[in-house]
């Protein structure tokens, strides 16, 4: 079992560098303002993509709302900037990441007032950024692109794919791809992923409406509240585990409201908490993209969410590609 799951990962990553030559054209992308790289800082190791090349970490921002959080269009740019206050160095985990390459692709240049079209674009430039990288970490806008973010992942890879969904509600209500409050329900009921293949994680009280409770577990679809993560991570791993059973690559879409950040938010799960939780999920061998959504500037002006995103980015690339350093 061991050699065919060894074989498959051959496999994708062959496929990914047969690719390189014919996806160095990417439709719908506008550079993102470039980082002014300091020394022993997270913006030292990302650079902008320029057209050629193959990169151990993809950046895509997704400058759009219209079906989720107002203000989520703004998350790429902020996130990017706050991204400039951090170092590269994990000093609590003795990992750092200046030898990481990072490749920001800018964002993809979507249709205000068409979302079928803007999420048509969101798959096609995403299948093709994800076969340029070993890791492809998407900024914003709400959690509509994480259906067809999901359907370029299985585009650009002949893997089972699993979905690690981190969201507050459930997002199962009627309504279709478009809007974000259906994503999941769209994911499982159009036959996108099996109900197997499928891990909720940080469901709030209040937040989170009986009937969501009642569709998982009518699907049998694995779910965790955020009580039961606060209070501790170990069954995690188990659940972990059996969702991601023989898959060989794991998309992750979080909702960034789940993180608690006073003074406001008492429930849900705390800053510390979540990077405990990013670092697990994205060590997983098969981790392949993220994608931080459902962040809104306009509701956020103290820039302790834009932080706490950029704190999220910065454990996801450390889990992933990060060099333990001795102590």
């Amino acid at each position: 079992m061991r050699i065919i799951r060894f074989l498959t990962v051959l496999l994708i990553e062959s496929v990914k560098l047969l690719c390189v030559a014919a996806c160095v054209s990417i439709p719908h992308l506008k550079p993102a303002e470039p980082l002014l790289a300091k020394p022993y800082h997270f913006s030292s190791v990302i650079q902008q993509w320029d057209g050629s090349g193959r990169y151990d970490i993809a950046l895509v921002g997704i400058p759009f709302d219209a079906g989720g959080t107002p203000g989520a269009r703004y998350a790429p740019r902020v996130v990017r900037e706050a991204l400039r206050s951090l170092t590269s160095y994990d000093v609590e985990r003795k990992i750092d990441v200046e030898d990481v390459r990072v490749a920001d692709f800018g964002d993809i240049d979507i249709v205000e007032d068409n979302p079928g079209l803007t999420l048509q674009r969101v798959k096609d430039a995403l299948a093709r950024i994800i076969r340029l990288s070993l890791f492809t970490i998407v900024l914003g806008g709400d959690q509509t692109a994480t259906a067809p973010g999901v359907e370029a992942l299985r585009t650009a890879t002949p893997a089972d794919v699993a979905l690690v969904y981190v969201d507050p509600e459930g997002d199962v209500e009627e309504g279709g791809p478009t809007r974000s409050s259906g994503v999941l329900r769209h994911i499982l009921d159009a036959g996108v992923l099996e109900p197997k293949r499928v891990l909720v994680l940080g469901l709030r009280s209040f937040s989170t409406p009986r009937s969501a409770i009642e569709y998982f577990q009518q699907k049998g679809v694995r779910f965790l509240t955020a009580l039961e993560l606060r209070r501790g991570l170990q069954g995690l791993r188990e659940a972990l585990n059996a969702v991601t059973e023989n898959a060989e690559a794991v998309f992750v879409s979080w909702d960034l409201r789940t993180v608690s950040l006073p003074p406001l938010a008492v429930t849900g799960i705390p800053l510390h908490l979540a990077l405990s939780l990013m670092n697990q999920l994205c060590s997983h061998p098969f981790a392949t993209v993220l994608h931080l959504a459902e962040y809104s500037p306009l509701s956020d002006p103290f820039h302790a969410g834009a932080q706490a995103a950029a704190l999220l980015t910065a454990a996801a690339v450390a889990a992933r590609f990060g060099k333990r350093l001795e102590s």
